[in-house]
């Protein structure tokens, strides 16, 4: 199957890229595309099928990200009327109506974030070998029962800030291989900070209810225009009529 392939190049044409069959199923009008140009690997956009010609052999295009397209037929025509009014090339249209991360080779990924952790290597049931370990270093052993009352590991960053435990005393434990160190991955909630919105009733003012009545019972295809000052409840009128 051969395709035209739009891309975010400055000339007026499309680019014919063929697919090969294990990629057919996921390739068609609308869909993106991963294709070589010039030596580099571009996004590109199918916006039809092309004819082979005798003289020309398509080069293979390197992957389909996507199940499905990414951009239907209306908003394929609409692109296509701006390329012609604006004088735009078709591909850089495209790209200025897709989001961003649509316009990547690759997925944004988010950053990891790690942090130190501390954990118990040993275990010292014994006071005497506790007295023995830590009979001139009084801030490991506070650090070591630390440890123990928090289960046998902790983030450093929460021993240290929050806890006030001192971090030469960890950095100790550690070269006597008394506490190991490990990094973790912090799984992070963008919204955990994020106050929980509660969904408060609106009533209509009578004002607002005659407009929706009027609205609900006139036929299709009416145009109304709704008057009103900035902040007299417009918006609350299209949503309940909606």
């Amino acid at each position: 199957m051969l395709i035209s392939v739009a891309l975010p190049l400055p000339l007026f044409r499309e680019f014919t890229y063929a697919v090969p069959d294990a990629m057919a199923g996921r390739v068609g009008v609308g869909s993106r595309v991963v294709v070589p140009v010039r030596g580099r690997r571009t996004i590109g956009l199918v916006v039809g099928l092309a004819e082979p010609t005798p003289e020309f052999v398509p080069k293979d295009i390197l992957a389909a990200p996507d199940d499905a397209p990414v951009v239907h037929e209306n908003l394929l025509d609409l692109a296509r009327w701006m390329s012609d009014y604006y004088v735009a090339p078709l591909g850089v249209v495209l790209r200025t109506m897709l989001p961003a991360a649509l316009s990547a080779v690759r997925a944004p990924e988010p950053s990891r974030k790690e942090r130190r952790v501390a954990r118990l290597a040993r275990e010292l049931p014994s006071l005497l070998e506790r007295d023995a370990l830590f009979k001139r270093a009084p801030k490991q052993r506070a650090v070591y029962e630390l440890l123990e009352s928090l289960g046998g590991r902790a983030p450093v960053e929460h021993l240290v800030g929050q806890l006030g435990a001192s971090a030469s005393a960890i950095a100790a434990l550690v070269k006597r291989e008394i506490v190991s160190m490990e990094q973790e991955v912090v799984e992070r909630d963008p919204f955990a900070a994020r106050p929980a919105m509660v969904s408060v009733p609106h009533e209509l003012t009578p004002a607002q209810r005659a407009a929706v009545h009027a609205l609900c019972a006139a036929g299709g295809g009416e145009s109304f225009v709704l008057h009103g000052v900035t902040g007299s409840g417009k918006t609350l009128v299209y949503v309940e009529f909606l």
